[in-house]
């Protein structure tokens, strides 16, 4: 069970809104995964989704509570630690233009997870079979596909990574019918 709530710090809309109390953003959230299975956490805007998300990531601290994965506490983990983790766990950003650079091509944002390892030659022409699998040509820029494309893009470093990369979030926009 995890709780995160603002208040006291931070921007000052942040500040004026905790003035009559802490903002609870995550108030006693609790659930279980099993290894191989899928999880979705579908809410409302303003409804928790992309705090708990950043918890998972380490991105943000709890106020209380402990979340565990693999067995691990990951509230308290030190630097070290964190960067473990991440190098199992892989994030999709709802909003490709904010979380891409629009400087790098398809290729290089496939290959970043095995170029920042080393890569050997096996890495590497797994690189250009996840590449054919995104449907993109491997030199296309960012201005050169949808954003449903650059999301796919993203997902797919993850599978480069595989079977070390325990822990996917995705942090999707459903479209309004």
């Amino acid at each position: 069970e995890v709780t995160r709530h603002f208040g006291g710090r931070g921007p000052s809309w942040l500040r004026r809104a905790a003035k009559a109390g802490a903002i609870k953003a995550l108030d006693g959230v609790s659930f279980d995964v099993r290894r191989g299975e899928n999880f979705g956490l579908v809410g409302e805007s303003g409804s928790g989704k992309t705090t708990l998300a950043r918890l998972l990531l380490q991105l943000d601290t709890a106020t209380s509570g402990h979340i565990v994965f693999d067995g691990r506490d990951l509230v308290g983990m030190d630097r070290a630690q964190v960067r473990e983790l991440r190098s199992r766990t892989h994030i999709v950003f709802q909003d490709p233009n904010g979380s891409l650079s629009p400087r790098m091509r398809v290729r290089d944002i496939i290959a970043e997870p095995i170029t920042t390892a080393g890569g050997s030659a096996a890495q590497r022409r797994r690189v250009a079979e996840v590449i054919e699998l995104v449907g993109l040509p491997a030199g296309a820029g960012f201005h050169d596909a949808t954003e449903q494309e650059w999301i796919a893009v993203s997902l797919h470093p993850a599978q480069l990574r595989h079977p070390f990369c325990r822990l996917v979030v995705l942090h999707l926009r459903v479209p309004q019918p």
